[in-house]
């Protein structure tokens, strides 16, 4: 299975996985499954600690972080963005 990690998902799988669910945090770990993240993810984590909501991060010890729990970079390009909006609704918009 591949799993791409949402950006609060990809925060607490570095400082807090026990706030992820069992279920979710299995399937991270799960040496049988690839797991990504994204650039929109780590825009999202600069944006918000631009703001003050967020802690800054370090990017040598957050990107060997992932590298040692096998979560990989995902390349986005345009056909990835138009995309998106042939997709399902499964999701609402976390921000409201």
């Amino acid at each position: 299975m591949r799993l791409l990690l949402d950006t609060h998902i990809l925060l607490w799988w570095l400082d807090d996985p026990g706030r992820i669910a069992e279920e979710a945090r299995l399937a991270i770990s799960d040496p049988e499954n690839e797991v990504f993240y994204s650039a929109a993810n780590i825009w999202e984590i600069n944006i918000k600690a631009a703001l003050g909501k967020l802690a800054p991060m370090d990017r040598d010890k957050t990107e060997a972080a992932l590298r040692s729990d096998s979560i990989h970079q995902l390349a986005i390009d345009p056909r990835h963005a138009w995309a998106v909006g042939s997709l399902p609704p499964i999701h609402s918009d976390p921000s409201g």
